[in-house]
């Protein structure tokens, strides 16, 4: 018989991601399927940030941003075994991942995580541990950055 932890998984994740990132990374992100959890992980209990200083046609996407990096740093420290994980730019032997997107009539789509060494040129900020963390990250918080890249 299965334990609950693997169940909660089954119950909790599509086939398809859980055939995807298999059971045991899902298990380790149970604790987060919202970003009020990635805030819980941090001890954000009241998300709040002024955007009012910038043009209202800015504000939806800032907001989504500054979600998108709690997020991140959540996914991250889950797949590290709860510790923090810092992306070291100074060392090109660490692998990285960044999210790639699909653009679709109907918004972004996760594409595909990729590996890429501090030499590239891609963006830093949104780095992930692995990829199975970035995919999660694409798949269960769509919609946040579906509002930031738009």
């Amino acid at each position: 018989m299965e334990n609950n932890e693997t169940l909660k998984v089954e119950t909790v994740y599509s086939e398809e991601l859980i055939e995807s990132l298999g059971k045991d990374f899902l298990e380790k992100m149970l604790p987060l399927q919202t970003f009020e959890d990635a805030c819980k992980l941090f001890g954000i209990n009241n998300f709040i940030v002024d955007f009012s200083c910038f043009p209202e046609k800015d504000r939806k996407s800032m907001e989504s941003h500054a979600k998108v990096v709690i997020i991140t740093n959540a996914v991250n420290r889950l797949a590290n075994d709860g510790d923090e994980w810092i992306a070291d730019f100074d060392d090109a032997s660490q692998d990285k991942y960044e999210i790639w997107w699909d653009k679709l009539s109907s918004g972004f789509r996760f594409l595909d995580c990729d590996c890429w060494h501090t030499l590239s040129t891609v963006g830093s900020r949104l780095c992930y541990i692995s990829p199975d963390a970035g995919e999660y990250v694409a798949v269960q918080f769509n919609d946040i950055f579906n509002d930031w890249l738009k």
